[in-house]
């Protein structure tokens, strides 16, 4: 059965924003876990949270240090050649949609 649609805004009660902020976390950090098994890579994931002093970290505040400094030790270069934004991502995404639409409209005219 599917979920139904979150929608997305400020959760005004500050016990339910907490439990929902260790839900997501727990669920989060499944992921990175499972990403890391499944791809075999070294992934890490930082959470701060405004109600604790020190961050949670997965899989531990070593481990993530370890990832996050072989990343920041590789050139820059290295380190944005596949890094993408949403601004990029969306502009990549339409220009592969306006490639099909102009496709389709080739196609359509062949046949008028």
């Amino acid at each position: 059965m599917a979920r139904k649609k979150v929608k997305l805004a400020w959760i005004v009660n500050n016990n339910e924003r907490k439990a929902c902020l260790k839900k997501r976390r727990a669920g989060l950090m499944k992921k990175v876990a499972e990403l890391s098994i499944l791809c075999g890579i070294e992934a890490c994931i930082v959470i701060f949270s405004p109600d604790e002093v020190e961050p949670v970290c997965w899989p531990s505040q070593v481990g993530a240090k370890q990832v996050l400094e072989r990343f920041f030790g590789l050139p820059e270069i290295e380190q944005s050649k596949k890094m993408t934004t949403q601004e990029t991502y969306c502009n990549e995404r339409m220009a592969k949609l306006q490639e099909k639409f102009n496709k389709h409209e080739r196609i359509t005219k062949k046949w008028r």
